[in-house]
């Protein structure tokens, strides 16, 4: 008999022989290929051997005897493993039940869903084979304590190996996250990191203990430590008792959407068209004050009255609605020196039913904005809301501000413009907020100049009543209707506050409550222009509408 043939016929017995030592599919196969090895690698002649069944078995012996040494610590486990199988039903003998379930895989990765202190345990014993009283020298604790979590482990680990798959999965989203207030530092990580919102997910219905949190997520409880430590140094998460910790802001759905834009859908209008109705009366004046610099027609120059108003406006309703309902909330300091309000939303997605109502479904998707933006400079400040229906967000930072603020010195003084003046100009150009006209700049948003006394009286007229009759009637008739809004408005929120999870704390309850549904500059805006009240600009205007610049 040669020696590839003895091999070949040998093959599958050196795999059995293997794998009742190993008890592992994938160890086997390890030490099935070492056995091969020292086989072929002896300059034998097989012919020469009487008993060829007794010499194999010898070389698997010596094989497994070394093999072993190198890996004690993993037979160790092995051990524990088996302990633990051996306590799971089941018709068939323990090798088989290893081959089809794979639990010994299985068991090591559920291992690695344990809490530091019990994985740390675990490892210690059954891998380093170190005994209780040592295992609690080194972790400080009561060796009484060791052997609970060594007892309180075997029965977790028992649970777990018995479970399906189905019982494990776990799609991961990734939130819309943002914030309400002031941050650093990317809010520690949560407003990027998959894995921090997805801890936040799982925990946002009840308290989890990092075993179950990495056995949710599928991860190694190892990985998720740090992330844990980072949100609850935020106050993102709070721990309970028992070792379990809970998300303590509130992550917004498709039906916290829906429930806010149906409201101001069915609503807006009654507030829009007074602060319209202002605008409107106050145009003449605002173009007969000279307080203005800039070139834009009267139609461009409403959108940005309107906001200013609308701004204005739904700050003293959200203030008269909190005074009156008793609901208010301050801004959560954070460790880090912040103070904010954590804004997260899961992906929405629309009911077919809701797409069907043709026009709430496109004021549910093209109303909103991008946040009203304000910039600020010692020389002037800026205010600009970038309206989904015109295209959404545009970039327009203090840099931008600056080198408006120095173009319009350029175009009122007819100073020949720098290298660097030529840059800004172009800049603004591609950004469509200045044209340049026979060498000259012009700018395309309106500046106002609020130094001049005459700028006050406009723009600041809400305030106090005016030597105008008819805009003071104007103010009177919609200040006389806060009451009508906010007793609607008080009762929805009251209606939406009862589907709320009752582990808010009370002031992010009251700020969930008083965000849930009201009036919205973007609503205003929107509802207006979609009924006709503003023209609709060109795609060249949609680059600048809605801006006002404030020269100081």
């Amino acid at each position: 008999m040669d020696n590839e043939n003895a091999v070949f016929k040998y093959a599958k017995k050196i795999f059995g022989f293997a794998y009742s030592k190993t008890h592992n599919s994938y160890d086997a196969e390890d030490l099935s290929q070492e056995i091969l090895y020292q086989i072929l690698n002896k300059q034998t002649d097989f012919s020469d051997i009487e008993n060829m069944d007794a010499y194999v078995y010898r070389i698997c012996c010596y094989t497994w005897s070394n093999y072993f040494r190198k890996n004690k610590p993993a037979w160790n486990m092995l051990n524990f493993s088996q302990q633990l199988i051996s306590s799971v039903p089941s018709d068939e003998n323990i090798e088989k039940e290893l081959i089809d379930s794979e639990l010994f895989d299985k068991l090591r990765q559920e291992i690695m869903y344990l809490s530091r202190t019990r994985r740390d345990i675990t490892i210690m014993y059954y891998y380093e084979n170190k005994s209780g009283d040592e295992i609690a020298k080194i972790l400080g604790i009561p060796s009484s304590t060791v052997r609970w979590h060594m007892s309180e482990t075997k029965t977790i680990l028992r649970e777990r190996i018995e479970m399906t798959d189905t019982n494990m999965i776990y799609k991961p989203v990734k939130l819309t996250v943002g914030h309400n207030g002031w941050v650093q530092n990317n809010m520690n990580g949560l407003a990027s990191d998959l894995i921090m919102q997805n801890i936040c997910v799982i925990c946002r219905d009840k308290p989890l203990s990092i075993e179950e949190i990495a056995r949710t997520l599928g991860i190694a409880a190892i990985y998720l430590e740090d992330k844990i430590d980072k949100l609850l140094y935020m106050d993102y998460l709070k721990e309970c008792k028992k070792g379990r910790y809970q998300t303590t802001f509130y992550i917004r759905d498709t039906n916290y959407l829906i429930f806010g834009v149906r409201f101001e859908y069915e609503n807006i209008m009654d507030f829009a068209l007074p602060i319209y109705e202002i605008a409107k009366h106050c145009l003449p004046a605002v173009k007969k004050s000279n307080v203005l610099d800039g070139e834009f027609s009267d139609d461009f120059l409403m959108y940005s009255l309107v906001m200013m108003y609308a701004s204005s406006f739904c700050d003293k309703l959200a203030e008269y609605i909190g005074k009156k309902s008793g609901i208010f909330w301050t801004r959560p300091k954070r460790k880090d020196g912040s103070e904010h309000f954590v804004g997260a939303s899961f992906p929405i997605v629309i009911p077919d039913k809701i797409k069907a109502d043709k026009d709430f479904y496109e004021y549910l998707i093209r109303s909103g904005c991008c946040g009203l933006k304000i910039r600020g400079r010692e020389r002037a400040s800026s205010l600009q809301l970038d309206q989904k229906e015109f295209g959404g967000w545009r970039v327009f930072e203090v840099d931008d501000l600056t080198r408006l603020i120095r173009i319009n010195e350029i175009a009122k003084s007819n100073e020949e413009p720098s290298d660097y003046d030529k840059e800004a100009i172009a800049i603004m150009c591609d950004k469509g907020y200045v044209r340049v006209e026979n060498g000259k700049p012009i700018i395309l948003v309106p500046m106002v100049n609020v130094n001049k006394e005459k700028s006050k009286e406009i723009f600041n007229f809400e305030n106090a009543e005016t030597p105008d009759a008819e805009l003071n009637s104007l103010l009177k008739g919609l200040y006389d209707r806060f009451d009508e809004f906010a007793d609607r408005i008080i009762k929805e929120r009251s209606e939406y506050a009862k589907s709320l999870p009752k582990s808010l704390d009370k002031n992010e309850f009251n700020y969930v409550t008083t965000q849930c549904c009201g009036f919205s500059e973007s609503g205003v805006i929107y509802a207006l222009h979609r009924n006709g009240y503003l023209y609709n600009p060109s795609e060249d205007e949609k680059k600048r509408i809605c801006t006002l610049i404030f020269l100081n």
